[in-house]
């Protein structure tokens, strides 16, 4: 129970600049899992809007779906990470993603780089 109680506990980040209070929202009684995916891209205000547009309702309807956001990683690059409730559910989540690409930016969406893994520390505000 002290375990449980100190992983939702409120977490100081002393030392950082702008430091603030958050919540630990991943521990062994919640798990989350996230995929992480590397694009290189083209176009990449016009794809943003169509992610935005019609991935983004897309992928946060599915099942355990807990968060998602892109993050420029080069001029023709950016890195998505999905965060799920289970392992299974991140995995369906890649399907999703790679549907989406084939049907809405097949030549602005290159192959992605695959990272995925149970959260070890998920930090919430």
């Amino acid at each position: 129970m002290a375990l449980a109680a100190a992983l939702v506990a409120a977490v100081a980040l002393a030392g950082c600049a702008g430091a603030r209070t958050v919540r630990v929202e991943a521990s062994p009684a919640r798990p989350l899992f996230a995929v992480v995916r590397s694009y290189t891209i083209q176009g990449r205000e016009e794809l943003a809007r169509k992610v935005a547009d019609s991935f983004v309702p897309l992928v946060s309807s599915q099942p355990g779906f807990v968060s998602y956001t892109i993050f420029w990683t080069g001029s023709d690059r950016w890195t998505a990470v999905s965060v799920f409730e289970t392992q299974a559910q991140a995995e369906a989540s890649s399907a999703v993603a790679a549907q989406w690409g084939r049907e809405h930016a097949p030549s602005q969406v290159g192959p992605p780089t695959v990272l995925e893994g149970p959260a070890v520390i998920h930090v919430v505000r």
